[in-house]
């Protein structure tokens, strides 16, 4: 049986750009990194058309390192680092022409600061998104045998993640 999703409503590239007025609408053409492993973040990236991978460097190894997924329009990357305030902990690149639309952090906490409908959507599909991913991420480590110890990997908590978009909705 499939997992439903909590979000049932579709966000729109005009709605972001209409509520985010310094909203980027950018294009990536296949292969471009989108966000890179170990930089720093002050921005978030709405996928609006277009294909990204996401991957993960493995200690040790060389080469592309461990794909974690694939994201679709409708998605959002590079959010974790963003609200987490700590560097990008993945490497996103475009498999096809992408148009993203890109938030910055100031604009995003001044339209949850304010109340903003869209905003508290975002939010709700940030928290959506990261347990449907934490879930494929733990399935993935299961299916390959992998195990991490805390020397070789300090991962964003998602936990702390998400409560930081939490609290930007207390008073």
């Amino acid at each position: 049986m499939k997992a439903r999703s909590l979000s049932s409503f579709k966000i729109k590239k005009e709605d972001l750009v209409r509520h985010f007025t310094k909203a980027k609408v950018r294009t990536f053409k296949k292969g471009d990194r989108i966000v890179i492993e170990g930089a720093a973040s002050n921005s978030f990236f709405f996928l609006h058309q277009g294909k990204v991978t996401v991957s993960k460097k493995v200690r040790g190894q060389r080469g592309p390192g461990l794909t974690l997924g694939t994201l679709a329009p409708g998605n959002f990357l590079g959010e974790m680092a963003t609200l987490s305030g700590a560097k990008r902990s993945a490497t996103a690149t475009a498999l096809t022409t992408v148009e993203t639309v890109e938030i910055s952090r100031a604009e995003f906490e001044a339209r949850v600061r304010a109340a903003d409908a869209l905003a508290g959507k975002i939010a709700l599909e940030f928290a959506v998104q990261l347990a449907a991913r934490s879930s494929r991420i733990l399935a993935l480590l299961a299916r390959n045998g992998a195990t991490l110890t805390r020397a070789q990997s300090k991962p964003v908590d998602v936990r702390q993640v998400l409560h930081k978009v939490y609290s930007f909705w207390a008073v």
